[in-house]
Formats: C-alpha cells, sequence, structure tokens
C-alpha cells in the first residue's frame, strides 16, 4: 500500500464520503507534482562538479599515448582477424629513445600531455619509452610488418606510407574509443541526473515514484549533442577508412589516390607526434580545411616529418610545404601543431624544461581545450 493510500485511509469516514479514493489520489498527485516543477526538477538539474568529476576520473579519463592493450581486440592490418598483441607501438620505441631525457628522473622518459580536470586544462606529466604510445593495434605477425624500425631509419616511400598507415590505424582506434567514452559519458551523466532526481523525489513528495526515465532541458540536451558527435564521428571514421585503404595501396604501389611528402632536419627534433585528421592551412589571407597525417619521429639520421593527404589536397598541403622554406616556420609550424591540433606528442624533458620557446608557449599548450578535435 502506498503512501498516499495510507493518507487517504486515515482520512475520516465523513471525508471520504465526500471524495473518491481516485480524486483523492489524482488531487495529491497534481499538488506534489505542482510542488515538484516549482523546485525546478524537470527544467534543470545540474551536475555539479564533483559529480563530472567523479564520472570522468572514476570511469572515463586515461592518457591516451599510454593505451594499455589487454588483447581483446583484433589486428588492425587489412584481412587479418588475428588477436592484436599487447605493445603494439604507433612510432618506433628505439626512435623515441633517441629523444629521451639522459639525467637524473628524466632519464629515458619523455614529456607528454594528460587532462586535467581539477585544473581544466593539459598538464604535463613522464612517459616511460616502453609505455609511449601504445594501443590495440597489430598482431605479432603484422607488428613485424613494420621492419624499418629494426635500422631505425625510412629510406624509401613503401616505409614511410607504412608509418603513415600505422598512424592511421591508431587514429582510428582513438576516434572509435571516444565515441564509446562519448556514450559512456552520456549514459553514466544521464544515471546520475536521474539519481538526484530520485533523490528530491525521495525527500520532498509522498509519492512513491519508480524514475525509469527522467528527461528535463539538461538531459535532452545530453543526448543532443550526443547524437550530433555520433554522426561526425561517423563520418570522420568514414573517411580514415577510405584514406588508409588509399594508403595501403600505395603501400602496394597505387599511388594514384594520395600524396605523400617526406622532409628531413638534420639536426634531431626533440619532439615526436602523430595526427591524422582535419587541419586548417592559411596561405595568403585564406584558410583551408584539409584531411592529412601528419608524422614527425626522430631517426637515425635526425628527424623525418611525414605529411600525406587524400590527393584532391595535393596543392593545400603544398602551401605548408612551401613555406618551410621561410626562416623558423618548421619551428612554428610544430608548435602550433601541439597547441592546438593533437595532444598525440612526446617532447624530451630538457628541451621542454629548459629551451620550449617562450613562457606563452607552455601557457597557451596548457590552457588550450583539452577535448579531441572533431
Amino acid at each position: 500500500m502506498s503512501k498516499i493510500d495510507d493518507l487517504y485511509n486515515s482520512l475520516a469516514t465523513e471525508q471520504q464520503s465526500r471524495i473518491t479514493r481516485q480524486q483523492f489520489l489524482n488531487g495529491i498527485l497534481h499538488l506534489e507534482m505542482e510542488k515538484l516543477r516549482d523546485m525546478g526538477l524537470f527544467k534543470n538539474l545540474s551536475l555539479t562538479f564533483e559529480d563530472a568529476r567523479d564520472i570522468i576520473y572514476n570511469k572515463l579519463i586515461n592518457n591516451y599515448n599510454n593505451i594499455v592493450p589487454d588483447g581483446s581486440h583484433r589486428c588492425m592490418h587489412n584481412y587479418c582477424r588475428n588477436k592484436d598483441i599487447k605493445a603494439s607501438h604507433v612510432l618506433p620505441a628505439a626512435g623515441l629513445r633517441m629523444i629521451a631525457g639522459k639525467s637524473g628522473k628524466k632519464n629515458n622518459v619523455l614529456y607528454t600531455p594528460l587532462a586535467d580536470l581539477n585544473l581544466e586544462q593539459l598538464k604535463i606529466i613522464t612517459l616511460g619509452i616502453n609505455k609511449a604510445f601504445r594501443f590495440p593495434g597489430f598482431c605479432e605477425k603484422h607488428e613485424n610488418w613494420f621492419d624499418f624500425e629494426r635500422k631505425i631509419e625510412i629510406t624509401s616511400n613503401e616505409e614511410a606510407y607504412k608509418q603513415i598507415f600505422r598512424s592511421i590505424c591508431y587514429d582510428q582506434y582513438l576516434k572509435e574509443l571516444f565515441m564509446e567514452q562519448d556514450k559512456l559519458l552520456v549514459n553514466l551523466a544521464l544515471g546520475k541526473v536521474k539519481e538526484k532526481a530520485e533523490g528530491i523525489f525521495a525527500e520532498h513528495t509522498i509519492l512513491d515514484i519508480e524514475l525509469k526515465s527522467y528527461h528535463n532541458a539538461e538531459t535532452k540536451n545530453m543526448l543532443k549533442r550526443l547524437k550530433r558527435s555520433t554522426r561526425r564521428g561517423k563520418l570522420l571514421l568514414k573517411e580514415f577508412k577510405e584514406f588508409k585503404k588509399n594508403v595501403w595501396k600505395a603501400i602496394r604501389k597505387d599511388k594514384s589516390e594520395v600524396f605523400l611528402w617526406q622532409g628531413e632536419a638534420k639536426s634531431r627534433i626533440p619532439v615526436a607526434l602523430t595526427h591524422c585528421g582535419y587541419i586548417h592551412i592559411t596561405n595568403l589571407g585564406k584558410t583551408y580545411r584539409v584531411f592529412a597525417a601528419i608524422v614527425i619521429m626522430p631517426v637515425a639520421a635526425g628527424s623525418i616529418i611525414l605529411i600525406c593527404s587524400p590527393a584532391k589536397f595535393k596543392r593545400q598541403i603544398n602551401y605548408i610545404i612551401g613555406s618551410f622554406r621561410q626562416k623558423g616556420y618548421l619551428d612554428h609550424f610544430i608548435f602550433s601543431t601541439l597547441a592546438s591540433l593533437t595532444d598525440n606528442w612526446l617532447v624530451n624533458p630538457e628541451f621542454w624544461d629548459n629551451d620550449l620557446a617562450e613562457d606563452a608557449i607552455k601557457e597557451l599548450l596548457g590552457k588550450r581545450n583539452w577535448e579531441q578535435p572533431d
């Protein structure tokens, strides 16, 4: 028997003769719902900072430059369905050692960014070489397919395309991971909002309600944002898969669908990064949005820079390449890539602490929005 039934039964016989049980229940229901609306329950029930931190830190946040494979994924090499090994790397670990720290606590580690919800910005943490850029990528056989790692050098287009292929796989995996985390985050947030709503029901009304579905302005906006994000993510994944297919064809000697540029820095750049997705190029006052993969990695002779895109973006990519001839522009390109394009980067600790341009760049890196770009 409900609380309202108990209340009706407590009425005197004379009172019950003037109002039926159903009329009484309907009246109480109306009054209680109006009270809850006056409290704002059906308009907005915001999550507190503590609520959000609990959800993200306990359920979602991870260092995506060190995703720990668990052997449950399938190899991302074309036509292979074998299980991945537990330590696929995006960039060669032997190359990363060339730009790692050399002294004290900085020995054999790199700096990498990690989101800090308390400060609402990126913080810089140390990461061991063997844990850098790990992801559930390839089976043992196809991990060895990247044979250029053994000589720590890229000397042919085929090897360059293989590295681009691996970088595409990495960003494709991240995009799929972030899409799943978006869904999980929304479901957890909805659950937290419903939990708070149930608390208000329990504390402020005599109604016995099991809150199976709760939708207010906040929860509806969460679902709308998730729908938009999922739609954008699926479109981007479609481009990833098409690009990966064409890079695969380039490895097999058909280069008609892609454009590749290789640059070499004779002195080793103390930065490693990988990114695949959309970038913005500004040239002569015009800004172009292009889809491309960018890799900067240490090799035996210095550092190599790879930029690869679908062939239709060749003209725009050439704008970037032409700008590298200007003094200081390559440095500017690298710093702006770290600051605004991707969080998938590693930096030599001594370089960061002593020589990374002016403090303004570090401030820019720290204060940027730390969500992954669409």
